[in-house]
């Protein structure tokens, strides 16, 4: 957008004036860093609008929300009240049908002078939000592949971001002439190779009812910016602490048997809360560590009504009898029933709110249909 022109000439940016004062009256600054300065100023006005026009409804839905975000620090919780603050002035209706950036839109267009900046804004009514891998970067672009539409999105940075490589992505893109930029910033979590952000998400979405993915994200984008870091986590039995050596190691048992059939990260890190709980309650052990590990593993998946396996199965896996297995799944059932109580409930609280996402109401129609029961072999 570099463009020689006359002092005396119509300014190129539309205003109307002489470029000699408009534009050229800053000769080391190109027209463009101008334009783009002013977009970054609209962007910022678009925040202080929310935050002076809708304060209390911004408070009462970000409060909304807390329950569902798995954070208490202080200085998070200020970071994630920001991004709400973007995502609902992008995407909540407030009046009229329109979105707080709507009414920005129309309210502020009448007031800018360049038309080429006018344009722009008034081409931000429909945003869409990003999670995705970066691909690279460069100083005045990033590249992202969107996990859920495989979309590999080129974006024009008109400030510079210190993302890396490889780190997965949320943000927001507004469009910027023929291309997309950044609202405000990009939101990154530290890299991983083993697309392990990319599996939750698409996980997600596929449980969750929508049809379209863009939606999906505009809906739960907050939620899934939070969930992904501790969902996508990986616990290993040395990550806790644990009073005996011995302890220790029917968590690495539990932990080898449970990678061996592929289980989730999430699966794995709650049987080695209840085996931690339990050793803090009756740290003396009686039986070998292999019959343990095995009454983990079953307490860990009976609990989850979507996960079907017999006591018989998991002997076998430990090398132990049944009868054995199901003498010291009693003693621990008897001094874990609290939190096995806990997880049961957000299992069944999980479920119900994935029927939910589809229309479906499961206490409809209670009929007991074992050939329609999902298998999950752990």
């Amino acid at each position: 957008m570099n463009v020689s022109v006359g002092r005396n000439e119509p300014c190129p940016c539309g205003s109307g004036k002489k470029y000699k004062k408009c534009c050229g009256a800053q000769k080391t600054v190109s027209i463009t860093s101008i334009i783009e300065q002013e977009i970054l100023a609209l962007q910022t006005q678009v925040i202080q609008y929310a935050m002076h026009e809708y304060e209390e409804e911004l408070v009462e839905d970000f409060e909304e929300k807390l329950d569902e975000l798995l954070t208490e620090d202080e200085d998070e919780l200020e970071f994630y009240s920001f991004v709400h603050t973007i995502w609902y002035a992008l995407f909540v209706p407030v009046e009229n049908g329109e979105t707080i950036l709507q009414q920005f839109i129309k309210g502020r267009s009448k007031m800018i002078q360049r038309p080429m900046v006018k344009e722009i804004l008034q081409s931000w009514t429909n945003p869409r939000p990003i999670a995705g891998r970066l691909l690279s970067l460069s100083s005045d672009s990033m590249k992202v592949k969107d996990t859920l539409t495989e979309e590999i999105i080129s974006i024009k940075l008109l400030e510079p971001t210190e993302p890396e490589e490889n780190s997965f992505v949320f943000g927001f893109l507004v469009p910027f002439g023929g291309e997309s930029i950044l609202f405000t910033s990009v939101f990154d979590l530290e890299g991983e190779k083993d697309d392990r952000e990319e599996f939750y998400l698409k996980e997600v979405f596929e449980n969750s009812g929508y049809e379209d993915p863009i939606e999906f994200l505009k809906d739960e984008f907050l939620t899934l910016m939070n969930d992904v870091p501790y969902e996508t986590m990986e616990y290993g039995a040395e990550d806790f602490e644990w009073k005996s050596p011995i302890h220790k190691e029917v968590a690495d048992l539990f932990e080898a048997e449970m990678k061996k059939l592929e289980a989730p990260n999430t699966l794995i890190a709650t049987g080695f809360i209840l085996w931690n709980q339990y050793c803090e309650v009756a740290p003396r052990m009686t039986k070998k560590p292999a019959t343990y590990a095995a009454a983990i593993h079953y307490i860990n998946a009976s609990v989850n009504p979507m996960i079907d396996i017999t006591k018989k199965e998991i002997a076998q896996a430990y090398g132990i009898s049944a009868s054995t297995l199901g003498s010291a799944i009693a003693d621990l059932e008897m001094d874990l029933q609290d939190i096995i109580m806990e997880l049961r409930s957000v299992h069944l609280e999980n479920i119900i709110e994935g029927l939910a996402a589809q229309g479906i109401n499961p206490f409809d129609d209670l009929e007991d249909d074992d050939d329609d029961d999902e298998y999950i072999p752990f």
